[in-house]
């Protein structure tokens, strides 16, 4: 079984959250609105550091997956540094998952 490297190393994380647009109900499938965002503690941490105009440099394992990219886009949009970022071929990026009910 694969890990999610999220619990070995500092992370930036793709995090998404499930709303059901139904009551739920036992065993029924339910249509719900997914959303999106890049998270993790320490790239939030950068992130609003970087608003503040303080240089920032996250180092950081992704996964070669398909969140690689969202993450970095968005860290070179927020002016993190993405040089010591390391991609895992055959591994995951760390994530976050809620279903809000």
């Amino acid at each position: 079984m694969k890990k999610n490297m999220s619990s070995e190393s500092v992370q930036a994380n793709l995090d998404i959250y499930g709303k059901s647009i139904i009551d739920l109900k036992p065993k029924y499938d339910h249509p719900s609105i997914i959303t999106t965002s890049v998270g993790g503690v320490t790239r939030n941490v950068l992130c609003n550091l970087s608003l503040l105009k303080i240089k920032t440099k996250l180092l950081a394992t992704i996964g070669e997956d398909m969140f690689w990219k969202i993450i970095l886009e968005d860290c070179i949009k927020n002016n993190i540094d993405i040089n010591n970022i390391l991609k895992i071929k055959n591994e995951s990026t760390g994530g976050f998952h809620a279903n809000i009910w």
